[in-house]
């Protein structure tokens, strides 16, 4: 191999094997800090509340954060819930984090904080939710948990089915 070159990314690292022709480049998949760029988190089971509008921890759509890390998301939800308990989607975060998250796109009407619950109205039928978002975690490392319930109790079945997805890239 000819002279090489290696320049540091954000999250991976390009080789040139020839520094005179920069078209002439390999893409790496080194992660510096051990993190990938994008991971998934997939669920791989359904899971029902009924009868509750607690706000419970979702069994499998959450993932581990480090302290001063900032994510983005995106969220695939499929849900089923009654017409009368609708669904409501939360999250639990670490001390000291903040979120920016929406349904969809966010933009300045939708755009929701870490400690907003949105609401959403059901009709017995499965459905797909969207949601974006950007996480800045503060000192305190952690997990970010999605949490859901009914939004009116009833003893109907509210649930988040599997291959419910969240799609993360760590930004630093």
């Amino acid at each position: 191999i000819p002279s090489a070159e290696l320049v540091l990314g954000r999250s991976v690292a390009v080789a040139s094997f020839d520094p005179s022709n920069p078209s002439d480049r390999v893409v790496i998949a080194v992660w510096v800090d051990g993190t990938p760029p994008k991971t998934t988190v997939r669920k791989t089971a359904n899971e029902t509340v009924n009868n509750s509008t607690t706000l419970q921890n979702d069994d499998a759509l959450l993932w581990a954060v480090a302290a001063s890390d900032v994510w983005a998301f995106t969220l695939y939800l499929r849900i089923t819930s009654g017409a009368v308990p609708d669904i409501k989607f939360g999250w639990s975060y670490p001390a000291g984090t903040t979120m920016a998250w929406g349904r969809g796109f966010i933009t300045a009407l939708t755009e929701y904080t870490e400690t907003t619950v949105d609401a959403i109205a059901t009709d017995g039928t499965d459905q797909v939710i969207v949601y974006k978002g950007v996480v800045i975690v503060g000192s305190t490392a952690g997990n970010i948990v999605l949490q859901w319930a009914q939004n009116t109790a009833n003893a109907s079945d509210t649930k988040v089915l599997a291959n419910s997805y969240l799609v993360l890239e760590r930004l630093a």
